[in-house]
């Protein structure tokens, strides 16, 4: 009997050697595997640490800011509120641990990433809105922290903020996403200042002013505005809130 020093060498003859063009495609796959997996687990630094405190008890919108507003926009102060029903709750534009609410928008993502995380990271990356739909039942900040440690600037771009869920990318009423993202964690008037903002540099406010909620809807939630009923949601939210 042999001994295992004697048996290996023997047994090893009775497999095929691998012939180069085998060792080059394995090569590449073990090259792609590689990269892939660098790719999740690469983390420099945790970068959800430069965003601004949780606030909860964060300045809420009251009566005189509604009206304030709707005086700048020539509006109904119902027409307001009736946006901020359909787009928040209407209740507040944070959530419980302070932050401001958000809804990460996957198909935004993919766009501004040029779809590097399309298939590692799908929870944030998605081709379509359709696809990342299925998505909106996750944690909503969980997803945001997620994709801010792969593109910090394009997460935020990535999410509609706010009482008034305007999204990053457009950030009415202030230079750039980064001063924009900090604001909304600041108050419910800042989310407002975004709101009278994003309407202005639209051409919105005839829009609001007529009630023409069809034509404000296909420019602020975008062109399948009618799938969601966005549209006869704020009407009827207008007249429950007391609009003429």
């Amino acid at each position: 009997m042999m001994t295992p020093v004697e048996y290996f060498p023997v047994a090893c003859k009775q497999y095929k050697p691998a012939s180069e063009k085998d060792i080059a495609v394995l090569s590449i796959l073990r090259a792609k595997l590689e990269a892939s997996i660098e790719q999740i687990l690469k983390v420099d630094d945790d970068l959800t640490n430069i965003l601004p405190t949780p606030n909860p008890n964060a300045p809420r919108l009251g009566e005189s800011d509604f009206k304030t507003a709707a005086d700048d926009l020539g509006v109904e102060v119902a027409a307001i509120k009736a946006v901020a029903k359909v787009e928040s709750g209407g209740r507040t534009g944070f959530d419980a641990k302070g932050r401001p609410k958000i809804l990460f928008e996957a198909h935004y993502f993919q766009k501004f990433t040029g779809g590097a995380f399309r298939k590692t990271h799908p929870h944030v990356s998605q081709p379509t809105q359709e696809k990342g739909k299925k998505y909106y039942k996750e944690d909503q900040w969980d997803r945001m922290y997620q994709a801010m440690m792969l593109d910090t600037e394009a997460a935020w771009k990535s999410a509609s903020w706010g009482m008034f869920q305007v999204m990053g990318s457009n950030h009415n009423g202030w230079d750039n996403v980064r001063d924009f993202v900090f604001a909304m964690f600041d108050s419910e008037a800042k989310h407002l200042k975004s709101f009278i903002a994003f309407c202005k540099d639209n051409g919105l406010v005839n829009a609001i002013k007529e009630k023409d909620w069809a034509t404000f809807a296909k420019s602020y939630n975008g062109p399948k505005y009618a799938d969601n009923a966005y549209d006869t949601k704020m009407a009827a939210a207008y007249k429950s809130g007391g609009g003429k």
